[in-house]
């Protein structure tokens, strides 16, 4: 498991990857946030772009963001997504902390 933070103005963001053979687990929040979303990206060759499943909570924001990252490492990889108000210039951060610990 690799952790990433992300020192913020107030508190920190984590990054945690856990990587397995074929598809992985990432949690993104901070150290106040309980683990309140679970969402699902799965990159079928069916379908252009990923399938996105909510098995927990439904935060629709992150779609593209976990569509763009499952078509990237072309890998099933599920969500634990608990921040709000994150600085829109943290995301294309996170997304390349997430796809270079991926790939």
């Amino acid at each position: 498991m690799e952790i990433i933070e992300f020192p913020l103005e107030v508190g920190t963001l984590y990054l945690q990857i856990l990587k397995l053979d074929e598809c992985a687990y990432v949690y993104i929040g901070k150290d106040e946030c309980p683990f309140n979303n679970l969402i699902m990206g799965i990159q079928t060759k069916y379908n252009p772009l990923p399938n996105i499943v909510h098995i927990m909570g439904f935060e629709e924001s992150w779609t593209y963001f976990i569509q763009k990252i499952c078509k990237k490492i072309n890998m099933q990889v599920v969500f634990s997504i608990n921040i709000e108000g994150v600085n829109p210039e943290m995301i294309p951060i996170i997304e390349e902390a997430i796809i270079k610990t991926l790939s």
